[in-house]
């Protein structure tokens, strides 16, 4: 019997009932034969307990269904809830987390659609039952080859102990008064009941517990449910064997998952090393990736249309902080200290200074070794000037070796090209570094002068050679023309 509040909605559930009742049947050992009803309910007494989705009174023969919850997936929340309704006398012996774990395993074989989704939140869970659980971000260093790992700490779960938790008994799961815990038991639950139905199928896993109903034990002990697993029974090997089983598709769903807080992350951590980009050419640039410390799949941050989404309004919100002649910021991080500035005019002559600087911790692994400017601790990332002359207002870059791309835009419209050998000079000078000069028709410099700001009506573009297409460097500032 299926009830609803609508002829419709009853309908519709007695034919995913038809569906489903006879394949899990066919699937779990022990199957009771008979369900008596299943209702759509709208949980009024439960309404201050929100996780709660759908509950099994298997001795009532009734499940319960939360209506306002059943969305998409739908036939995924009705096969746990079958799941338990289901299973005979003989499954008593699984631990409450384990039978959470068969019920979830079973509606990701038979409702695979939604299998990565929720497998991706499980999974997370799990791996966060541990005491240090890490991602790992992975992005290139502006102007060079090497990438850079940096390592983000998550949140433990520290009401959870992984393997005490495999061993709780009856229906239904519970440490302690905190959602997110309980929602890290689903995950356990379902890694550990995963790999063992890989290992030994549901007639494995069954026969354990005959097994241990055969020696008059309440559960199945958790040497027994480790060993079926392949696990260590070492707690501290839990992040590595959870981690291990992300696929490639249930990280990109992680990604997603992590969407908001990933990109507050980059904003506050990388925004002004890249201050001259914004989101999609940050993305194009950097090309930044994540994965799990201990496992294998990285998934490239940008191939996710939700974290894009998520990171453009972060990133470009955040935007570069404005400049004017003899203000600087500097950030530091794992790898030293990097420096932006806005020098000038000198006192000799009438020349302004854009300097993008990193200066290295000494003790910071690669991607710093081989990449110093003459063996020192610091390197020069950019190097753009301007000044005027008899000619007017002129602009010149400096580059060890060279640039693939150097121009200059004069309120929307290109005045210097390097590719089209139009009004660039090039000249090396005294140190042996390639410069660049244009001059500019009409303005010259004023104390207004400001770099990275919203409404720059002078920007300069470069890339430098052997740094890879997509590197390239914006610098816009505004002054005022005069006509």
């Amino acid at each position: 019997m299926a009830r609803a509040a609508t002829e419709s909605e009853a309908r519709d559930l007695a034919l995913m009932l038809a569906d489903l009742v006879p394949e899990l049947q066919r699937l779990l050992p022990d199957s009771r034969g008979r369900l008596h009803e299943i209702w759509l309910d709208d949980f009024a007494r439960l309404k201050d307990r929100p996780e709660v989705v759908g509950l099994a009174a298997p001795g009532e023969g009734r499940i319960r269904i939360r209506s306002d919850r059943l969305g998409d997936d739908a036939d995924f929340v009705l096969v746990h809830e079958l799941v338990h309704a289901l299973q005979g006398g003989s499954w008593d012996a699984l631990p409450a987390v384990m039978r959470e774990g068969l019920c979830d395993a079973l509606s990701c074989r038979l409702v695979p659609e939604v299998a990565p989704g929720v497998r991706a939140v499980r999974l997370f869970d799990a791996a966060t039952c541990a005491p240090n659980p890490r991602l790992e971000l992975a992005f290139f260093e502006p102007l060079l080859h090497e990438r850079e790992v940096i390592e983000i700490s998550l949140v433990p779960r520290e009401g959870v102990d992984p393997h005490q938790a495999l061993t709780l008994p009856g229906r239904g799961i519970h440490l302690n008064d905190n959602i997110e815990d309980q929602a890290a038991l689903y995950g356990v639950g379902l890694v550990v009941t995963e790999r063992a139905l890989a290992r030994s199928g549901l007639a494995g896993l069954h026969g354990l517990c005959d097994r241990a109903g055969g020696m008059g034990l309440d559960t199945v002990p958790l040497g027994w449910l480790l060993d079926a697993a392949g696990f260590s029974r070492d707690p501290a090997a839990w992040h590595r064997e959870v981690v291990e089983q992300i696929s490639t598709a249930e990280l990109e769903e992680q990604v997603a998952y992590l969407a908001p807080q990933l990109a507050s992350y980059l904003v506050t951590s990388l925004r002004q090393r890249f201050p001259e980009l914004d989101s999609e050419a940050f993305l194009a640039s950097a090309l930044p990736t994540l994965g799990w410390r201990e496992g294998d799949p990285r998934v490239a941050l940008g191939a996710v249309p939700a974290f894009r989404e998520a990171l453009r309004g972060r990133w470009d919100e955040a935007g570069p902080q404005l400049l004017r002649p003899g203000d600087g910021w500097w950030l530091t991080d794992g790898t030293g200290v990097h420096v932006t500035s806005l020098a000038g005019p000198a006192e000799e002559q009438d020349v302004y200074t854009v300097t993008r600087l990193s200066m290295a911790d000494p003790e910071a692994e690669a991607p710093w070794a081989g990449g110093l400017a003459d063996g020192g601790l610091a390197r020069v990332e950019a190097l753009v000037r301007l000044g005027q002359d008899e000619q007017g207002l002129w602009i010149s870059s400096r580059a060890r070796d060279g640039f693939e791309v150097f121009g200059v835009e004069l309120e929307g419209v290109v005045v210097a090209d390097l590719a089209r050998e139009l009004n660039v000079q090039t000249s090396e000078d005294e140190d042996g570094f390639v410069v660049v000069k244009a001059h500019l028709p009409g303005p010259r410099l004023w104390e207004q002068l400001a770099l990275y700001h919203p409404d720059a009506n002078l920007v300069v573009f470069q890339r430098l050679s052997g740094t890879g297409r997509g590197r390239d460097q914006r610098f816009p500032l505004w002054l005022p023309v005069r006509r």
